[in-house]
């Protein structure tokens, strides 16, 4: 995506529509844009082929909001970020058709959403910024504890499975950020 990136950019430069001092801005952006524009789209196209359309729609309302606030473990490239990406989407999409008994996903949910609860504590200790992301996580955490309340009411146990699942993704992925923090410390 760089390289596209730095070619609309290029041409963009040539025709005088962008200012020399602002190319690099410009070209990051569209890199940016390119990059969650088509991951955006690949995921898209997989709930859709798959006829999990709702289920992707759960699943990133929780992932992304989540991922933003929280962070997790990141991959160097953008290659290996989008093939990561798309295995754990089609992962969890696959798990949530198992549709487990909701005594199986609670401790899964449970579990998660305590590691999600004390990073995020953990991150607002830290730091200045992570200080007013922590109400917005807490909140969040009800929300999803409501919704996995009314899934399990319902008796929706392949949602609220999916719901433990990305739960799971995203407190996994914090644990892992931090164990890769560790290891570069050392």
């Amino acid at each position: 995506m760089e390289k596209v990136s730095i070619k609309i950019a290029d041409i963009l430069l040539k025709k005088h529509y962008i200012e020399e001092s602002m190319y690099n801005v410009y070209q990051y952006g569209m890199q940016m844009a390119l990059e969650i524009g088509f991951s955006f789209i690949t995921s898209i196209v997989i709930c859709c082929l798959w006829g999990k359309i709702v289920e992707g729609i759960i699943f990133f309302a929780v992932f992304i909001p989540l991922r933003s606030f929280l962070g997790g473990f990141h991959m160097k490239g953008y290659m290996a970020c989008y093939i990561c990406s798309c295995v754990t989407l089609i992962i969890v999409l696959g798990l949530s058709s198992l549709a487990p008994d909701y005594f199986v996903s609670w401790p899964i949910l449970v579990i998660s959403i305590a590691v999600i609860f004390f990073e995020a504590k953990k991150e607002c200790v830290q730091s200045e910024d992570g200080k007013h992301f922590y109400p917005i996580i807490c909140l969040f955490i009800l929300v999803i504890l409501i919704m996995s309340a009314v899934l399990t009411a319902l008796g929706s146990f392949s949602l609220l499975f999916l719901l433990a699942c990305t739960n799971g993704l995203v407190a996994a992925s914090k644990l892992l950020e931090r164990i890769q923090e560790i290891s570069m410390v050392k």
